[in-house]
C-alpha cells in the first residue's frame, strides 16, 4: 500500500516536472525566423545578387518585400530577410540541419548567445562604476537570440551600448543586447524565444566583440547568471575597481 502511494506521488511530481517544462527551438546560421517563417538574414549590396538567393531558395521577391519593411529594388543595401519556399525546408532536414530543440523549465531564460565560454564581466562594480550585466565574449557576427519572447521595445543606436535592442517580457521583466553588429528586429515585433535578434559586433564603447546582456525588473538590474541555465566550465574574468583581471572556472 505504502509503495503505491509513493508511486503515486512520483508520477505526480514528474507530471507536474514535465508540465512545467518548456521546448524552445534556438535559431542557428542556416535556419532562423522571423515573422513567422522560418528563412535567413543576409547581407547584399544588389538586387542582382538578391535575386539569385531568391532562386536558390525557392521564394520570391514579393515574399521577401513582405517581410522587409525597408526593401527597395533600386537602394538594396544591408540585411534582409530571406524567406525559405517548404521545398528547400525539406532540403536541409534531408541534410541533416534543422534548429535544435533544448528543453528548458519553465521561466527560465536562453543564454543568448551559442556554446558560451568566456564571460568578461559581470553584474557589479567596474572602473569605479556600476556594470549592469553580463558581457559574453565572442566572435564578430555571432549570431544572437532572444533569451525570453516578448515584444521589442527599443531598437536603435544608444550612446554607449551602441546598436542596442530591449525586450520586454511578461511581469514588467526586460531584456538588453547591446553592442551588436547588425539589428534583425524593429520596435513592435513579437518574438519568440530562440529567435535571432542580432548579431555580436563592438559598437559603441567597447573593447572587443561580446554581446553585453542585461535583465531588468522595473528597471532594476538583476543578476543575469540567476535566470540562465548552467553551462559546464564557463570562465569568468571579474575586474573589480581596484584589482587587475582574475580568472576562476564556474559551473554556471
Amino acid at each position: 500500500m505504502k509503495k503505491t502511494a509513493l508511486a503515486v506521488l512520483l508520477l505526480i511530481f514528474f507530471a507536474s516536472y514535465l508540465s512545467a517544462a518548456e521546448k524552445i527551438l534556438i535559431d542557428n546560421d542556416q535556419i532562423q525566423q522571423y515573422n513567422g517563417k522560418l528563412g535567413i538574414w543576409e547581407s547584399f549590396s544588389s538586387f542582382s545578387a538578391l535575386e539569385r538567393k531568391v532562386r536558390i531558395y525557392g521564394t520570391t521577391i514579393s515574399a521577401v518585400k513582405s517581410l522587409n519593411s525597408d526593401f527597395n529594388e533600386k537602394q538594396i543595401s544591408g540585411y534582409y530577410f530571406i524567406p525559405y519556399s517548404e521545398s528547400y525546408i525539406e532540403s536541409l532536414k534531408e541534410k541533416g540541419i534543422e534548429r535544435k530543440e533544448v528543453t528548458l523549465a519553465d521561466g527560465y531564460y536562453l543564454w543568448p548567445v551559442h556554446d558560451v565560454m568566456r564571460i568578461t564581466s559581470t553584474l557589479g562594480p567596474r572602473w569605479g562604476r556600476f556594470h549592469a550585466g553580463l558581457d559574453i565574449a565572442a566572435v564578430p557576427g555571432t549570431i544572437v537570440v532572444a533569451a525570453m519572447e516578448g515584444m521589442v521595445i527599443k531598437a536603435e543606436y544608444e550612446s554607449g551600448y551602441g546598436n542596442v535592442i530591449v525586450i520586454e517580457h511578461r511581469n514588467k521583466f526586460t531584456t538588453k543586447y547591446a553592442h551588436n553588429k547588425a539589428t534583425f528586429v524593429k520596435v513592435g515585433d513579437f518574438i519568440q524565444k530562440g529567435q535571432i535578434i542580432s548579431l555580436v559586433g563592438s559598437t559603441g564603447r567597447s573593447t572587443g566583440p561580446h554581446l553585453h546582456f542585461e535583465v531588468r525588473c522595473n528597471n532594476i538590474p538583476l543578476e543575469p547568471m540567476d535566470f540562465l541555465p548552467e553551462e559546464d566550465e564557463i570562465v569568468v574574468h571579474k575586474l573589480q575597481s581596484d584589482e587587475s583581471w582574475k580568472r576562476e572556472t564556474t559551473s554556471k
